[in-house]
C-alpha cells in the first residue's frame, strides 16, 4: 500500500479519485465522479458509488499529515454531513458519507454516519463496510 500511496503523491488529485473510483467499482459499486448537484444547493460530491440499497457519498483529500488535525477536520466533516444530509432528503436509500485521506494513516472512524479512513483502509472497509 505505501508504494500505492507514494505513486498518487505525486499524481493529480482527479488521479486519486479515479483509483478510489476504479476499487468501488471493483466491489460491484455503480460510481458517478464529481458529481454537481444544482438542485441541492449546488453541492459537488467527488464520488458517489451506488450498490443495493446503499449510496455512499465520498470526498477524495489528497493532504498532507498535517492537515488532518482536529479542527481542520470537524470542519470537514460538518461541510460532508451537510451534502449527506441534504441528498438524504431524495432518496429512499441508506446514504452514507466518507471522507477517504491519501496520506494521513489513522484507523477508521464513524461521525454519525460520516466515515473517515486512509487509502490504507479502503479495500478492508468496503469489505466489511456493515460491521463499521
Amino acid at each position: 500500500m505505501e508504494a500505492i500511496k507514494k505513486y498518487y503523491e505525486k499524481k493529480s488529485w482527479k488521479d486519486f479519485e479515479n483509483f478510489v473510483s476504479e476499487v468501488f467499482e471493483i466491489h460491484g459499486y455503480k460510481v458517478k465522479r464529481n458529481v454537481r448537484l444544482k438542485y441541492l444547493k449546488n453541492l459537488e460530491i467527488d464520488i458517489i458509488a451506488e450498490k443495493r440499497n446503499r449510496i455512499v457519498l465520498i470526498e477524495c483529500k489528497k493532504w498532507k499529515k498535517e492537515y488532518s488535525k482536529e479542527r481542520k477536520l470537524n470542519k470537514i466533516v460538518e461541510k460532508h454531513k451537510k451534502k449527506v444530509e441534504e441528498f438524504k432528503r431524495f432518496t429512499f436509500k441508506k446514504v452514507y458519507g466518507l471522507i477517504i485521506f491519501l496520506d494521513t494513516t489513522f484507523s477508521p472512524k464513524n461521525f454519525e454516519d460520516i466515515f473517515i479512513i486512509s487509502l490504507d483502509y479502503l479495500n478492508s472497509f468496503i469489505l466489511n463496510f456493515d460491521t463499521y
